[in-house]
């Protein structure tokens, strides 16, 4: 009786192991059947995207509202699957519906990392949500909305990129500020960015550096217009640090970080690239929008050799007054040069010596340079 008892229970431990792994083998096939549809949603929805930039019909339109309305509806939708959703909503103007996934993420997970970086939904999808929110003309719901980020920095568990987080809202909130006349707000906030509590070492703290420079030329531009210029300061390191303030803005913000062109295999996805830029350079609720857009998009332009193009924002970004200034004459006198243009250059690099006496020693160094290739 006994052997038929412990017979009994070893066959029934058996089943149990047998049932629990098929279990888990139906549960990871339901899982991985789950994310295949997303992923499909996904693919349709930047497909019906790029329709809508192509022709911007109601039609369409329609279609990209109803493939992320599909999406939505899925059970345990990833994080990234959101802020796909949130893109291609505003990239078609919705922006109503954009802040609304936007909102509806950073509720359900606001601790979750947020897609391509090491920070918080919170952080990021507040960042995003801001941005559309300048894109709609709500500049007062952006203002509140860099606020809360402000008032939850204390809280953020990773301090990796915390005080940049910090410059990047006290910069927006300056030029929120001084738009809507408050100019001894604007002026606390950018000396605000001027007081971190920097690292004493690290790869954060050339950035860090650089967002204080800027928030000093800021400050300059407001309190000794004349010697904001003048006071300027740079060199090659200045310039790679800018490049990567630039790079780094852009992506929190949620004007150059593009989810979905991940599930655009074609030369299509340049339509998107090209709407955002062209949406940021044309909005005139920030500058700091437009001019780092400029920067940006200027660089990659001519990494990929389109000269002519690169020069076009880089000319309005030396055009500017603005801490990247200098740095967009530079970048247009070295496009020239590399289409032969090298009086045209030298004539850019010496207007950039005279206007912004701190780049002497960049100017120099760079017609040096030059000189060498010549020889």
């Amino acid at each position: 009786m006994r052997v038929q008892i412990i017979l009994f229970g070893a066959v029934i431990l058996i089943l149990a192991g047998v049932c629990l792994a098929n279990s888990k083998d139906m549960s990871e096939s339901i899982d991985r059947a789950k994310r295949l549809q997303e992923h499909r949603l996904i693919k349709e929805i930047a497909k019906a995207t790029v329709a809508w930039l192509q022709d911007q019909n109601e039609p369409a339109r329609l279609e990209v509202d109803r493939r992320i309305d599909l999406l939505l509806e899925q059970d345990q939708l990833s994080v990234k699957s959101y802020f796909i959703a949130a893109q291609s909503a505003g990239l078609c103007e919705n922006y109503q519906k954009a802040i609304s996934i936007l909102q509806d993420v950073i509720e359900k997970h606001p601790d979750e990392k947020a897609p391509g970086f090491d920070l918080p939904v919170k952080i990021v999808g507040r960042l995003w949500l801001a941005t559309v929110a300048k894109q709609s003309g709500d500049i007062d719901k952006a203002k509140s909305v860099y606020e809360s980020i402000l008032s939850d920095m204390e809280t953020l568990e990773t301090k990796q990129g915390r005080e940049s987080i910090a410059m990047i809202c006290n910069l927006y909130l300056a030029e929120i500020e001084s738009k809507q006349q408050n100019k001894d707000v604007a002026l606390a906030r950018l000396r605000s960015v001027k007081q971190p509590k920097l690292p004493a070492k690290g790869e954060w703290v050339g950035l860090y550096n650089t967002y204080i420079d800027w928030a000093t030329y800021e400050i300059n531009k407001r309190v000794q217009k004349e010697k904001a210029a003048a006071a300027l300061r740079g060199d090659k390191k200045t310039i790679g640090l800018a490049h990567m303030v630039a790079m780094l803005h852009v992506s929190l913000s949620g004007i150059y970080s593009l989810p979905i062109s991940d599930y655009i295999f074609d030369d299509k996805g340049n339509i998107i690239l090209d709407t955002v830029y062209k949406r940021a350079i044309n909005n005139e609720s920030s500058k700091i929008d437009r001019n780092l857009s400029r920067l940006v998009a200027g660089s990659i332009k001519e990494r990929a050799k389109s000269y002519t193009e690169a020069e076009r924002y880089f000319f309005d970004l030396y055009q500017g007054d603005s801490y990247f200034s200098p740095i967009g004459g530079i970048s247009l006198a070295r496009c020239k040069r590399m289409e032969n243009k090298t009086a045209e250059a030298d004539s850019i690099l010496e207007q950039v010596r005279t206007r912004y006496p701190g780049y002497d020693s960049v100017v120099t160094e760079l017609k040096e340079s030059w000189k060498k290739e010549l020889r």
